[in-house]
């Protein structure tokens, strides 16, 4: 089976770009689940500067709300990923 995509030069070059870079655009997109989102729930963040933005978020508050706020951003992403019908890799 093949799949032949047509694009009308040089009005569709940046139509020919995107779909050239299809393949980068979801390794980046999987590389922000893991580098962003992972690190809330399972081992914690190695950038101080995230570490302290997370202790300021829970000063005065609850402990935990930095991470709960990243859970909910999460679900956030993948949903509009959802809604683009775009599946990362597991």
């Amino acid at each position: 089976m093949k799949v032949t995509m047509t694009f009308k030069m040089p009005e569709d070059s940046d139509e020919l770009k995107v779909a050239q870079k299809g393949g980068a655009y979801l390794s980046a997109l999987q590389d922000i689940a893991e580098e962003l989102f992972r690190p809330a729930r399972k081992h914690g963040y190695s950038n101080q500067t995230i570490c302290d933005a997370l202790k300021k978020c829970e000063k005065g508050g609850e402990e935990g709300a930095g991470e709960d706020l990243i859970g909910l951003l999460e679900q956030e992403f993948f949903e509009i990923l959802r809604s683009h019908e775009v599946l990362l890799m597991p």
